[in-house]
């Protein structure tokens, strides 16, 4: 039988913080990393893949960062599509509860604590220091971002953006494709769809206009 191995995909800061915490954390015969820009998703036919032993060979899908979290679904699509093991990445120095649930790719970095009951969605990437407490719920493809929290029992949607110092208070309710770009403490629920930032500090919606 081959050896375990590791296979990185991507590009930028994501691929890096993913290559150092698999050589950290992770005892795989061999780590292979493959460059891979966003916009070459939808072209790569991912053959060098057919070289690989399935049985022994995880890949982790570790490209784009904040509003990219599609392009990290994209490519993670692609993967499920070709029957790909997906692994998930957690940093030696950080504590997930042993009744937490962890989806696969994702990327839990340094210093992250997870709490009792929590659950992480696949394809999630939480930052440095971040922390989720105790029945947490983070939806798919979010990004937790540095030192930011979530409170106990408190819910995360699916593509959501939380920027560096958020922190969601206790059972509080962020709703899908939400990003909060302002850091401070949010102990209201946010509706699906809302960008919170400088320029929008109360929240600014965006609306489809209904087909005529």
């Amino acid at each position: 039988m081959s050896e375990p191995m590791l296979v990185i995909l991507g590009d930028g800061p994501t691929f890096e913080s993913a290559i150092a915490i698999a050589k950290r954390a992770y005892p795989f015969s061999e780590l292979r990393t493959e460059r891979l820009m966003p916009s070459d998703i939808a072209k790569t036919t991912m053959d060098f893949l057919e070289e690989c032993d399935s049985s022994t060979t995880s890949v982790f899908a570790a490209i784009g960062m904040h509003a990219l979290n599609y392009a990290r679904f994209d490519l993670w699509a692609k993967l499920r599509l070709r029957g790909a093991r997906i692994a998930s990445l957690i940093d030696t120095s950080a504590h997930v509860d042993p009744t937490a649930s962890i989806g696969e790719n994702c990327l839990i970095e340094s210093g992250v604590s997870i709490g009792p009951n929590a659950t992480v969605a696949a394809g999630t990437i939480i930052q440095s220091g971040a922390s989720i407490s105790a029945g947490a719920k983070i939806g798919k493809f979010s990004w937790i971002g540095m030192n930011s929290t979530v409170g106990a029992g408190a819910a995360v949607g699916s593509h959501v953006v939380l920027a560096a110092g958020v922190h969601v208070a206790t059972c509080v309710q962020i709703g899908n494709q939400c990003e909060i770009s302002s850091p401070g403490v949010y102990s209201k629920s946010v509706a699906t769809g809302t960008f919170i930032a400088a320029d929008f500090p109360s929240g600014a919606r965006i609306f489809q206009p209904e087909a005529r």
